[in-house]
């Protein structure tokens, strides 16, 4: 028996060294499980059982490979069930990890036995492993489980127990292409991913073709179809890498029908894939372009501009030689045109454009000229302004040419110089020529009476034009005023101010001139006049004297209306003037020397003072030394020296001032009395005062004099006490 199996177990690793050759030629699916390391990964496959016919160079279909991922150092088991013709026994496969490239495998043994309840004979197991390290160290070993069945029967049964995950495929590759967008305008941007499937591992080649519709899965066979990928106009190449999907960008063109292919190459397998691409032809552009808002054409002013405006659709960009955008659309100013032009666009998209045209049409450069006189009319003499103003489109400096009367319609410079005269004259008009104004003003007086023409001429460039403006001067209207000056206004009685009566305005002829001293009415005529005051005082008729004057009389206090009325030709006026007369003013004069003694030289303060009613500006006359003053500034002047311009004499400085306190020094050398003197003038009236100032010798006194004048009351009280000192020289 033993040595039946003995020889039965020869025959088996024959066949297992047959397996494991043809197992390990092929390659397997790898699935690696997911679970905690150095444990078995998965569950508990369910009892199954399936028959097999009986021949000893098969394996059973459901041998699978299996797979659990372990750490260095972990240990291992499985354990297999078998059972033939109901005779059931067990295995356990134990192992070790001792490195991330080595699994030691146990031998084989029966920890359980026979199991009895099963019956028939007994079968023979064993077990395969292979082990892969990943690039984390990890290992995952790789084992598979197989039974044959020992006694040759018609029908065997069998069951396993093991570990989740079996799996039994052959080595695949698949591919996959898409092409996003696979269908647009040309050009059209297109992404190609290619994606690889199956179940073989390793790095990957990928071989892409912009447009290759063989069906060739290899490399080769397709570079002779299709051209070499390494050309980038004709596809990418990406060999050795790990990247899953690879992803690759074509600008396909012109419109077409594109065949997008991969071939991918993963361990021994190609697989290939094509993506059909569909490039349309881009829609025609079309474009319009206008001016001032008008296609075809439109028309401006002569160095005026237009605006340019242009709009398109179905274009990528617009091109035209008179601006640098190339926009779609948008706006340009042609700038100031003296000359019409033609503007073209083209609008392009792809190999398709579109072209659009407009033409601005200039007119030609025009001159206008307009006059106006300002005022029109009036009576003579008329100070009249022509204020000419330029229009139109013509350019360049202008020349203006007035005249101040020339009814001519000559619409050139020379032919209305013929007619009117050369307005270089000035009194035929004005000439201003090489300006820039577009309006200029010249200004003439008219007279006599009539009807004038102000006419210009305006010439620019080659043009010219005329402008007229009528002026109608009409006769003046003969006009009289009157005024009235009394001198002075004010005065005491006897007054007798000067009447000054003064003709104004534009009539002619001799004067009458009629004086009332007091009427106070607005009469303008003689008659009326007469009519409410009487007679006049004074009248003058039939002279010719401007002004005329006369004296007025007033013998007592009050306040009158002096009043003129002047008649000259057709015409009168009056004026009104008030005057006062007062009662008979007064006037006080004091002067006050201070010292009014001492040793010479002696410097005094003379201070004259005056008073009164009398008003006007003042007088002051001083004289040192004056014994015998008048009575005035004549008579004081004829008595005792005129001091005006003579400083020794006195002091004739202080005319006309208004100050009724007026102080000057003198020095006084020589010893002595000296009889100052002021004479005060104001108006009609004159004061005159004097003080004393005495002067001892230079030097001490021998002696002092008092001299007192006393005054007594009625009681003999004495009321006041005058005291005089006067310093004598005991030796003069």
């Amino acid at each position: 028996m033993k040595k039946n199996r003995f020889i039965i177990a020869i025959f088996f690793a024959i066949l297992l060294v047959s397996f494991t050759i043809a197992v390990f030629s092929r390659p397997a699916k790898i699935m690696a499980a997911s679970g905690i390391w150095g444990s078995i990964v998965g569950s508990s496959l369910s009892e199954y059982q399936t028959s097999v016919s009986n021949s000893s160079s098969k394996l059973v279909p459901t041998d699978t490979w299996g797979s659990m991922t372990l750490k260095n150092g972990n240990t291992f088991s499985y354990i297999i069930h078998t059972s033939i013709s109901g005779t059931c026994r067990s295995y356990r496969v134990e192992g070790k990890v001792t490195s991330p490239t080595n699994v030691l495998l146990a031998d084989e043994y029966d920890p359980m036995g026979y199991n009895t309840t099963c019956s028939g004979a007994e079968a023979f197991a064993n077990g395969s492993m292979f082990m892969l390290a990943d690039s984390n160290g990890r290992v995952t070993a790789y084992f598979k489980t197989y039974t044959q069945p020992y006694m040759s029967g018609p029908t065997y049964y069998y069951h396993k127990q093991g570990i989740s995950d079996w799996v039994w495929d052959s080595p695949s590759l698949t591919a996959n292409l898409a092409a996003n967008p696979n269908s647009g305008v040309s050009p059209l941007n297109t992404t190609l991913t290619a994606t690889p499937g199956g179940n073989v591992t390793g790095t990957i080649n990928y071989s892409f073709w912009w447009n290759c519709n063989s069906t060739s899965s290899t490399y080769a066979a397709t570079v002779m179809a299709c051209g070499d990928p390494h050309t980038s106009t004709i596809g990418a190449k990406f060999d050795g890498t790990s990247a899953n999907p690879q992803t690759v960008s074509h600008s396909y063109s012109p419109a077409g029908t594109y065949y997008g292919k991969v071939i991918i190459e993963r361990g021994s397998l190609t697989a290939e894939k094509r993506a059909t691409i569909t490039v349309n032809s881009p829609p025609a552009p079309t474009v319009t372009l206008t001016a001032n808002g008008s296609s075809g054409s439109t028309t401006i002013a002569y160095n005026a501009s237009a605006n340019l405006a242009w709009s398109s659709s179905n274009a990528t960009s617009c091109n035209a030689a008179w601006t640098t955008s190339t926009a779609t659309s948008g706006t340009q100013t042609t700038g100031n045109l003296i000359a019409s032009k033609s503007y073209s666009i083209t609008c392009v998209n792809g190999n398709s454009n579109a072209n659009a045209n407009v033409n601005v049409v200039v007119t030609p450069p025009a001159l206008t000229a307009s006059l106006s006189a300002n005022p029109a009319n009036g009576p003579a003499p008329l100070g009249t302004s022509l204020t000419a103003n330029a229009g139109g489109t013509a350019t360049g400096t202008l020349n203006y040419s007035f005249w101040w009367n020339c009814n001519s319609t000559a619409m050139t410079y020379a032919a209305a110089v013929t007619a009117c005269g050369d307005p270089h004259t000035a009194t035929i008009g004005f000439k201003k020529d090489g300006i820039s104004n577009i309006l200029l003003v010249a200004t003439n007086t008219y007279t006599p009476a009539g009807a004038y023409y102000g006419k210009v001429i305006i010439e620019r460039g080659a043009l010219s034009a005329e402008s007229r403006a009528t002026v109608t001067v009409t006769s003046a209207p003969q006009t009289l005023t009157a005024s009235l000056v009394a001198n002075p206004v004010s005065g005491p009685i006897t007054f007798s101010p000067e009447l000054t009566a003064i003709p104004g305005g534009t009539a002619t002829g001799t004067i009458s001139y009629s004086f009332w001293w007091n009427c106070n009415s607005i009469a303008t005529t003689y008659m009326t006049t007469l009519a409410a005051c009487g007679s006049p005082q004074a009248k003058f008729d039939g002279v010719t004297d401007i002004p005329k004057k006369t004296m007025a009389s007033y013998s007592s206090v009050g306040i009158f209306t002096v009043k003129v009325v002047i008649e000259r030709g057709t015409l009168s006026a009056e004026s009104r003037v008030a005057v006062t007369a007062n009662t008979t003013p007064t006037l006080t004069a004091e002067l006050i020397a201070m010292p009014s003694s001492g040793l010479s030289p002696l410097n005094t303060t003379l201070t004259a003072t005056t008073g009164g009613s009398m008003t006007g500006s003042i007088n002051y006359t001083f004289w040192w030394d004056c014994s015998t003053p008048g009575s005035d500034y004549a008579s004081t002047v004829a008595a005792c020296g005129n001091p005006l311009g003579n400083p020794n004499i006195g002091d004739k400085t202080h005319d006309g001032v208004t100050t009724t306190l007026l102080p000057i020094l003198h020095a006084y050398t020589g010893a002595g009395i000296y009889h100052t003197v002021v004479v005060i003038e104001r108006g009609s009236l004159a004061k005159v005062a004097t003080a004393d100032v005495t002067v001892a010798p230079a030097g001490n006194p021998s002696s002092i004099r008092v001299d007192v004048n006393v005054g007594w009351d009625e009681r003999g009280e004495p009321k006041s006490v005058d005291y005089y000192s006067v310093l004598e020289n005991l030796n003069n």
